[in-house]
């Protein structure tokens, strides 16, 4: 085997680059929406290589791109798995009809929040029980609450049904 036989498809590598960004851009867009809902959004994206070249399904395919949503109180380890845009937004618009809770994160003594210094996560600690989770810091940066439409309350913390 020759170096070159290592080596991809520089075209097939500018394909897959594009849609694992455009992937990218698309759960990006979601995080916002899902973050109103208290869900959090995120992405896989696979390949195959065969020959040299790779085989890199569309946005959305099922052997492609994979979106995963799950609570914030949980870890992704809980999510549900999506292929598509639409499916995630249609699985938000159920959410949207569960009840919402609130839980106050400036002036509670229950809760500590911690931020990496310069890091993209914050740990949302209750001082009672001692169990996290963790936020993207950016998603926490203008809200004084967490909210999240669920068929019950998180343990995390003190919600309260709004």
């Amino acid at each position: 085997m020759s170096k070159s036989d290592n080596i991809l498809d520089p075209e097939d590598t500018k394909i897959l680059i594009a849609r694992m960004r455009a992937a990218h851009r698309a759960a990006d867009e979601l995080q916002k929406r899902s973050m109103l809902l208290g869900y959090n959004v995120t992405f896989t994206s696979g390949m195959t290589l065969g020959d040299r070249r790779v085989e890199a399904e569309p946005i959305g395919d099922e052997a492609g791109t994979r979106f995963h949503v799950w609570r914030i109180d949980k870890t992704s380890y809980d999510s549900e798995t999506f292929t598509t845009v639409e499916a995630v937004n249609d699985y938000l618009d159920q959410l949207e009809t569960l009840p919402r809770f609130c839980l106050e994160l400036q002036g509670n003594p229950r809760i500590e929040e911690v931020s990496e210094e310069h890091g993209p996560f914050t740990l949302v600690t209750d001082n009672e029980t001692g169990q996290i989770f963790m936020l993207r810091t950016r998603d926490l940066e203008t809200i004084a609450k967490l909210h999240i439409h669920a068929e019950t309350a998180p343990t995390i913390g003190n919600w309260r049904e709004v």
